[in-house]
């Protein structure tokens, strides 16, 4: 067997890296994530036996040329860009660091509600340009309502942030988890309920065919017109353009975005006009701890694959 691993993501822990030189591996990068190429990938992939995959898209073809490939490492939770239906159907197994950044990701949804309902960078902004606005009015985040749409790891992890600031936490979720609700004192509602009710809503949903644009223009217009809006799981659970218009007419409160329907956001966009409107680069994870937790786990998946035992964290799908 191969003992070359491919590495994507240029964030990848140096432990991680020596952990799996320790165990018998080569350790080969190629460029980062948001310049490497699919020839590239190909061109190295031939003769790797693990392959560690940032947000880049892995196709078939890409994984038909890793002839001895038995394992996708996914740098991340999220797998709608590789095709894990050809990779299970050809032995390939695909892992994910569930768990790895929860805390990372949660940390940053509360810091866009707090950015956008009391304007940060705009006040940031305006010091910089020598104005001094003490006039603009802003909006307190205690005992508010807060929606949190999606309850897994990191729609948790919210909820008990948010739960510090006395807010009343609704939630929606295809499948509640009513333990966790009551220990935690959140209220599982319809979808509708939730947008009628909340002054922030919070997105921690999967992208598959239900949720692909869930917030469109009748999502919005449920929406209340002081509510805040957060998303920082899936660009594509968001139409950008309901977004925009909803925004300019102010008819919600504004938004804090660090993902977006394609990546990185275009020039041009009229989102970047919006001052109710904070963007970020899809950072959510990219904190120091989280790295080294999603290195380390893709590493220690690697070596159980090297000895033959099963992996900890692959994806739930089945063929």
């Amino acid at each position: 067997m191969s003992n070359k691993v491919l590495v994507t993501p240029d964030m990848f822990h140096p432990d991680a890296v020596t952990l799996l030189k320790e165990s018998g591996f080569e350790v080969v990068f190629t460029k980062p994530t948001r310049q490497v190429t699919e020839d590239e990938v190909r061109q190295n992939i031939m003769d790797a036996v693990a392959y560690v995959v940032g947000s880049n898209p892995l196709t078939a073809t890409t994984i038909s040329e890793g002839k001895g490939l038995k394992l996708i490492a996914r740098f991340g939770v999220g797998y709608d860009a590789i095709d894990w239906r050809y990779a299970m159907q050809n032995g390939i197994t695909v892992t994910v660091t569930a768990g790895a950044n929860e805390q990372s990701v949660a940390d940053m949804a509360l810091a866009l509600m707090l950015s956008i309902s009391r304007q940060i960078p705009y006040f940031d902004r305006s010091i910089r340009d020598g104005q001094w606005t003490p006039q603009i009015m802003t909006h307190e985040m205690w005992s508010k309502t807060v929606g949190i749409m999606g309850t897994g790891r990191i729609g948790k992890a919210v909820a008990k942030r948010v739960a510090g600031f006395d807010a009343t936490i609704l939630a929606y979720d295809a499948y509640p988890d009513y333990s966790w609700a009551e220990r935690a004192n959140v209220t599982y509602v319809s979808k509708e309920q939730l947008l009628a009710e909340s002054d922030y809503i919070s997105l921690h949903l999967p992208l598959n065919k239900e949720t692909d644009r869930i917030v469109d223009a009748s999502f919005l217009e449920q929406m209340k017109p002081t509510a805040f809006l957060i998303n920082t799981a899936r660009g594509q659970l968001v139409d950008e353009s309901a977004l925009y218009e909803a925004l300019a007419r102010k008819s919600i409160g504004g938004a804090g975005l660090d993902v977006y329907n394609k990546e990185p956001l275009s020039k041009d966009s009229p989102l970047y006009l919006l001052d109710n409107c904070v963007l970020t680069h899809h950072v959510s994870s990219h904190t120091k701890e989280a790295m080294r937790r999603m290195s380390l786990q893709c590493a220690e998946e690697i070596i159980r694959m090297g000895k033959g035992e099963p992996p900890q964290h692959s994806i739930p799908e089945k063929l």
